[in-house]
């Protein structure tokens, strides 16, 4: 008879959950925008995704006297605009912030977002939210009657962040032979 040779070997996997990145942002800048005073319905924030995969959580720089509660979704765009399609919501309190401080909303289900497509945040208004001027993949907008518009009366891009926790690429599973038999 021969001689038989057996090597085994314990692997150990250990699943370590995806983290969220900031994918989209606009810095806090030089002012703020009352949003009660214009009696628009609501405002929007459009972007566009840099990356593909759930976007978990939008975080708002504000600046407010008394209470507020924020109504955030997440819609699709049509023609730069959103168009009613809701992705995502969430519904946060916060307390009064008598300086700038950026506050998060995390959705329970996340929104699929892809890569170089334009989504919007839609929000109630409220007093008051960091606005600046460099954001290029996008623009603010006001809900005013059934139509959207450009948001003339903020004049600059709402601060905002977006996190998204990224999909992998699909893998193809590999067999790995890890025994050494020798007969």
């Amino acid at each position: 008879a021969g001689l038989y040779y057996e090597k085994v070997f314990n692997v150990r996997v250990t699943y370590v959950p995806p983290v969220p990145e900031i994918d989209q942002q606009v810095e806090p800048g030089y002012s703020y925008s009352s949003l009660n005073s214009f009696g628009y319905e609501q405002y929007g924030q459009t972007f566009t995704a840099g990356l593909s995969g759930d976007l978990s959580q939008v975080s708002l720089y504000i600046d407010n006297e008394s209470d507020i509660s924020v109504n955030m979704q997440i819609q699709e765009v049509t023609g730069g605009m959103p168009n009613g399609t809701v992705l995502a919501s969430a519904i946060a309190d916060f307390s009064a912030y008598p300086t700038g401080r950026w506050v998060d909303l995390t959705f329970s289900s996340p929104a699929s977002v892809i890569s170089g497509t334009q989504y919007a945040l839609v929000f109630n208004p409220f007093n008051s939210l960091g606005i600046n001027d460099n954001y290029p993949g996008g623009q603010a907008v006001a809900l005013s009657g059934s139509n959207w518009v450009i948001a003339t009366n903020v004049g600059a891009d709402f601060v905002f962040q977006t996190y998204v926790i990224e999909v992998p690429p699909d893998l193809t599973p590999t067999d790995i032979n890890l025994s050494n038999n020798i007969v």
